[in-house]
């Protein structure tokens, strides 16, 4: 690898990591009371383990299981995209290209993030006295790198990934055209890019997302399992279509303000490295 090609991969990792922890920080809340919403929707047969008096006291519950789940996918995700992007040949279709790396790229880091996210979402809902069922670490992530799970998380985040990472590209290099390469403003205008396809991209995947919180809170013992087809059933038969987009407008005002701050939080932190490369390059020997 060259030695640029390993500077712009080792910026991705850097920059993607504390960007996707500075989102989850700023707006961990926001995801707590969305799946609250689809739990108190979607498994109405379960025992709620909060009331509405405790509501909001937990809103940080299962934050530090997310935080660092949050903080390695991305970098796994930026990683990986700007790698198979510098070493991948030239396509005559960009976005195509585009399309063909998120999806590699999602799909290594939902791999790692799923159990953290299973873990959160049982927090988010039944407080810690999910992690009680479990007497050691092992039989947790266990219950958690189950295969419908591992599924459903993939079914979510790969088509959200391909949608939003092919729209912030695609409306970048537009930008780029209309505001010319030398613009102050770019790393603003790119976080506002991230947020507009994130909505575009959380509402679209919203159904995946319903089906995801139902298999990874529904079940009431370690050892019980939901498929895929069950969970689409049983939410189908709720209320029809309306019942796969419980918590949508919720996702999409998280993913809205979390784009703008995901994308422009990357953009900052990769200029910041690269003005801090070259001060170093300008260094008396």
């Amino acid at each position: 690898m060259e030695k640029k090609s390993f500077k712009i991969v080792a910026n991705s990792l850097i920059s993607g990591g504390i960007a996707g922890l500075f989102v989850e920080t700023i707006l961990y809340p926001v995801d707590a009371i969305k799946t609250k919403m689809q739990y108190r929707s979607l498994c109405k047969n379960s025992v709620l383990f909060f009331s509405t008096r405790n509501y909001y006291r937990y809103l940080y519950s299962g934050f530090k299981y997310s935080a660092f789940g949050s903080f390695v996918s991305s970098s796994i995700f930026f990683g990986t995209f700007h790698l198979l992007s510098n070493c991948s040949p030239q396509m005559k279709f960009k976005s195509l290209k585009t399309m063909q790396i998120s999806l590699i790229s999602e799909l290594l880091s939902s791999l790692f993030r799923a159990p953290f996210e299973v873990i959160k979402q049982n927090i988010q809902v039944r407080n810690k006295l999910f992690l009680g069922h479990f007497n050691t670490n092992y039989s947790l992530f266990r219950y958690c790198l189950n295969f419908n799970k591992i599924t459903a998380n993939l079914i979510r985040d790969i088509p959200f990934s391909i949608i939003q990472f092919s729209l912030w590209e695609k409306l970048n290099r537009t930008g780029d055209g209309v505001l010319g390469e030398k613009c102050n403003f770019k790393d603003l205008f790119s976080g506002v890019f991230g947020g507009i396809s994130g909505a575009i991209a959380a509402l679209i995947t919203s159904p995946a997302d319903n089906i995801r919180t139902y298999i990874f809170t529904k079940a009431k013992t370690r050892n019980s399992n939901v498929s895929i087809l069950s969970a689409i059933k049983t939410i189908y038969g709720l209320n029809g279509i309306k019942s796969f987009y419980i918590g949508s407008f919720l996702r999409a005002l998280w993913l809205t303000i979390g784009g703008i701050i995901y994308f422009g939080c990357y953009q900052l932190c990769n200029s910041a490295l690269e003005k801090m490369y070259r001060s170093f390059e300008t260094l008396p020997q």
